[in-house]
């Protein structure tokens, strides 16, 4: 006994990440994902199984967008998420800090994005995010800065409340144009 090292099971996922030992499973709701500035990725908690002979250990918090790609049980309903996520941090204010007054005048809730309800503005944005392939800031500016500066404006704009549209729309433009400086 005096050469075995005790083992955290917390440490094996971590561990075993880039490895064949790890099997990565769906995407879990709780914890929530989050936008995670310092890597710039939307991250979410799988569930994992270790080995050979499967074993379930503690959920492991990965970039989303590899989750759902790897993961052929998840990416046939859930593939879009990770542009829900985005769309729903952005407008959070946890993507861009200067566009946190946004939040304060939202016509609705940003939850209805990633509880997947059918509106035509969840529609709208997360099509948009999808079909441009963005689920972070650095594509954010690159398509800003390289192909459409306009992106994504009417798709926010609707979802400010109606009286405060004007100074929300010069609030985003002048964000647009500092983004794409840096």
């Amino acid at each position: 006994m005096k050469n075995v090292t005790p083992v955290d099971p917390l440490w094996l996922g971590s561990i075993a990440m880039e490895s064949n030992l790890l099997k990565i499973g769906k995407t879990l709701d709780m914890p929530r994902p989050n936008y995670d500035a310092e890597q710039d990725v939307i991250n979410c908690f799988v569930t994992t199984k270790y080995g050979d002979r499967n074993w379930m250990i503690n959920p492991v918090k990965v970039r989303m967008s590899d989750a759902l790609w790897k993961n052929p049980e998840t990416c046939a309903n859930q593939t879009d998420d990770c542009y829900r996520w985005f769309a729903r941090s952005l407008l959070e204010g946890k993507v861009i800090d200067k566009l946190r007054p946004l939040y304060k005048v939202l016509d609705d809730d940003v939850a209805i994005i990633t509880k997947r309800k059918a509106d035509h503005k969840v529609i709208s944005l997360v099509s948009a995010l999808s079909s441009a392939k963005i689920d972070s800031l650095s594509s954010l500016r690159k398509h800003w800065k390289n192909i459409d500066s306009k992106f994504l404006l009417n798709e926010v704009m609707s979802w400010i409340n109606h009286d405060s549209r004007k100074e929300a729309k010069q609030l985003w433009i002048s964000t647009v144009q500092e983004q794409t400086l840096l």
